[in-house]
């Protein structure tokens, strides 16, 4: 676990329930439409023994989102040049879980589908097991590359991206061309 990841987890920890274990987590961009408003922050998802908790640190204090496994009525993942994405579906609001690079990914999906069991699934797993089809299988997004790059170029600009961040998804992308 790296150095941020570890600090970001040590800090959540601190607000969860008495009693409450972690099973797994990860880090990437956390995306939530709620009433028609979008919102974005970096941060952790952190799969509990009893939900699934989002934390980010802000400027000032943090951002902490919890949703019992219960709530949770779809789970999707999916890849992408830019990274791993999981999107969720509980109390019909929308989450999504982007640029995901973190080793324990695997682990962390495997986690998931064995805490919010009974719920529709879509995607496939690193391991390369293909979880149960929640619809027909929809065709692949179109990948758009220059799309990609401005989106890249305002994360850098926002500070959520490093120089060398920014640089090493820029050259996978224009690579991938």
């Amino acid at each position: 676990m790296n150095n941020k990841k570890a600090r970001l987890l040590q800090k959540a920890e601190a607000h969860l329930e008495a009693g409450e274990s972690v099973l797994g987590s990860v880090e990437g961009s956390y995306e939530l439409r709620r009433f028609g408003t979008d919102a974005r922050r970096d941060g952790i998802l952190i799969a509990t023994d009893r939900r699934l908790v989002f934390f980010g640190p802000k400027l000032v204090g943090f951002d902490l989102d919890a949703f019992p496994y219960s709530d949770i009525s779809r789970l999707d993942e999916g890849e992408s040049m830019m990274g791993a994405t999981i999107t969720f579906v509980a109390s019909d609001i929308t989450v999504a879980i982007k640029w995901i690079h973190d080793p324990d990914l695997t682990a962390f999906l495997e986690t998931l589908r064995e805490n919010v069991g009974g719920v529709s699934t879509r995607g496939t797993s690193e391991a390369g097991t293909s979880a149960p089809p929640a619809a027909a299988p929809q065709p692949a997004p179109l990948v758009d590359p220059v799309g990609e790059l401005k989106t890249l170029a305002e994360l850098r600009a926002l500070g959520l991206l490093t120089d060398e961040e920014f640089e090493s998804k820029r050259k996978a992308i224009v690579d991938a061309l």
